[in-house]
């Protein structure tokens, strides 16, 4: 369902499905502007667990592996455990880590973690804020505002810890200029202050692999607070990157013409999918 709404929304700004993964409630779908489809070289997708029970697969994380062109991609989906403590939620970050770390990308001999030029790591990270009791009794009787916001950030779980090299050490995140994202009252733009305090659970973290080809920056972080069908509101991030040229050879040549020759019939066969004609 998820996926054929998005399909039928992007297809307008021509774009579509190239690969999802799914873990439960977890879904990341990967699309892409439709004339950059033939120069994915390779892909794949990733599923770790962090539940202790195996068949409850509602925390850890997804994520889809990317080339384009030369340049690699890794896009990690997690969701943490929730609750004031942050130990659980840096453990399970690091666990995620090493997992992704055993895996080795098939295009070269590092793994697909330290491998990619660039790493996203986003989704309902789930971390909170270590208030002093003033500030904790100021949100218990007032919603946030923006003049609350640096006190707010000083005080956030996932940066204090990063800071310390307690998980992602090497993950930047753009200067955070928005209000917290959790908790609302479903339907409204309202925080749900007597249920929850406000948090900063929903993140986009991002790093590049060291090289001089390399470059990734965040042009805009922000919430959609006009979305009101959770009570989290959606966070988002739109980065500039470099790609670097792919090093052609005479069969990866042959490959991408043969391909090209057949764009007008896959792209008829992908529209009838987006549409809901292809099933079967």
């Amino acid at each position: 369902m998820w996926e054929k709404s998005l399909q039928k929304c992007l297809s307008t700004c021509k774009q579509v499905l190239v690969r999802s993964v799914w873990m439960g409630v977890q879904h990341l779908a990967l699309f892409i502007r439709r004339e950059l489809v033939w120069f994915i070289s390779e892909s794949n997708t990733y599923e770790k667990n962090t539940r202790p029970i195996s068949n409850v697969r509602t925390k850890g994380a997804i994520s889809i592996f990317m080339k384009l062109f030369g340049t690699t991609f890794l896009f990690i989906s997690c969701h943490l455990s929730h609750g004031p403590d942050a130990r659980p939620r840096i453990s399970e970050c690091n666990r995620i880590l090493q997992f992704l770390r055993q895996n080795m990308a098939s295009y070269s001999n590092e793994n697909v973690f330290d491998g990619s030029d660039y790493v996203l790591w986003f989704g309902d990270m789930n971390f909170r804020l270590n208030l002093d009791p003033a500030l904790f009794g100021a949100l218990q009787s007032s919603p946030p505002t923006s003049k609350d916001l640096p006190q707010l950030i000083k005080r956030d779980q996932l940066l204090s810890a990063m800071k310390q090299g307690q998980l992602l050490s090497k993950f930047h995140e753009c200067p955070i200029e928005f209000l917290p994202s959790y908790k609302f009252i479903i339907g409204t733009s309202d925080y749900s202050i007597q249920f929850r305090l406000p948090a900063y659970t929903d993140r986009i973290l991002f790093k590049k692999k060291e090289s001089d080809n390399n470059f990734i920056e965040c042009l805009h972080y922000n919430t959609a607070y006009n979305i009101c069908s959770s009570d989290h509101k959606p966070v988002f991030a739109h980065f500039k990157v470099y790609i670097q040229p792919e090093i052609q050879d005479y069969g990866r040549q042959q490959t991408l013409e043969t391909s090209q020759g057949d764009i007008p019939t896959l792209l008829d066969h992908v529209n009838m999918v987006q549409f809901g004609h292809g099933d079967g």
